[in-house]
Formats: C-alpha cells, structure tokens, sequence
C-alpha cells in the first residue's frame, strides 16, 4: 500500500468539495468584520451534502454560564429520563461556531451513541477574551449536573467533549473540575483537540 499522497485517489465526492472550498472568497482578516467572518461558517456549511438523522429529541434550553445564561440545545434519541449525556462544546477557533454550525454533528454523534447530547454555545472572542470561554465550560458542566433532573440526564453518566477549539475546552474543563475534586466526567470525546499552541 502506497501512502504517497499524489497516488491516494480521492473520494469523488470530497474532490467536489474541496473544489468549492478554493473558489471560496478568502477574506482579509484584519479588514473583515467579525460578523460576516462568523457568517462564513454557514456559507461553507451550505457546502455540504447532508442528510442529518431524525431525533426524538432536539430542544433549545439554557445553562448556566460562568456570568450568565448560555444557549443549549438538547439531542437524544428517545425521550426519558436518566439518560446518560455528552457535554458537546463546538469548535471554531474560539471566534465562530454556534449551535447550527454543529447541529448535524451533534445529531450525528447522538443517533450513534444512543446517548443525550447537551450542545453548549460558550462566549466567543474577541468579544469574551480568554479566559471566558473556559471559564463558561466549566460553568455549564457544572450546571448540567447541578440540573440534571431537568434535563432527563444521569448525573452518574455524564461524559464531556468537542471538537478543535470545543474539545480544547472539555479538556481544559475536565482537568480544572478534577483539580477542584468536583464533577468528574466519565469519559472525554474529544475529537481534533487544540491541546498544544
């Protein structure tokens, strides 16, 4: 097996998209504004073929923050309680991403592991500057177990994760609740983590 990567051949179907994803506009980062920088994530999106799964589940609510409410939203295949749960933190380098932009991994994640999925929406920068989005990660997995009743979760199942900059965030917050001997996952899923800079 070759690993050369001009002899890979490559799925039609991300041959096209990665051919969209050139013709893209790349804007200048110091001219453009935040709002049409975040916007760009659902243009890219819009990319994308996608066919997410039918939940049972998929509910906004909100959790506690670190200085006030964040949006969440809840997944899950069936509707009960005492469900074992992710804390899902989205990624986007800490200045974009929101729940739509992972709406369709989070059903995803949900459907495969038959599991209740908290997606939290945490202050994003410039605005929140660091150590805000943490410090909202940390706040909301707390609150997640403080309320799990409310939100039909096993406050013994709770798992914690994300992905680039979200699973950054489950790390950071995972390791601060041990050290403070508080909620103590029980897993991590964390998929491409920023762990090093």
């Amino acid at each position: 097996m070759s690993l050369d990567p001009d002899e890979a051949a490559l799925d039609p179907r991300t041959a096209v998209l990665l051919a969209r994803i050139a013709e893209m506009p790349k804007p200048d980062l110091k001219k453009t504004p935040i709002a049409a920088y975040r916007a760009q994530v659902h243009e890219f999106l819009r990319l994308l073929p996608d066919n997410p799964p039918s939940l049972a589940v998929v509910r906004d609510c909100e959790v506690a923050g670190a200085e006030g409410p964040l949006a969440a939203r809840l997944y899950d295949v069936i509707d009960g309680a005492s469900r074992p749960a992710l804390v899902f933190f989205h990624g986007g380098g800490f200045v974009r991403g929101d729940l739509e932009s992972h709406d369709s991994l989070c059903r995803r994640l949900s459907a495969a592991g038959g599991f209740r999925l908290m997606s939290v929406a945490y202050r994003l920068a410039p605005e929140a500057k660091f150590p805000r989005a943490a410090l909202d990660a940390i706040a909301a997995i707390r609150a997640v177990d403080r309320d799990a009743s409310t939100f039909g979760i096993d406050p013994d199942l709770i798992a914690i994760g994300g992905d680039s900059a979200g699973a950054n965030l489950a790390a950071v917050a995972a390791r601060e609740l041990a050290i403070a001997g508080d909620v103590c996952a029980r897993f991590q899923l964390l998929l491409y983590p920023v762990l090093r800079m």
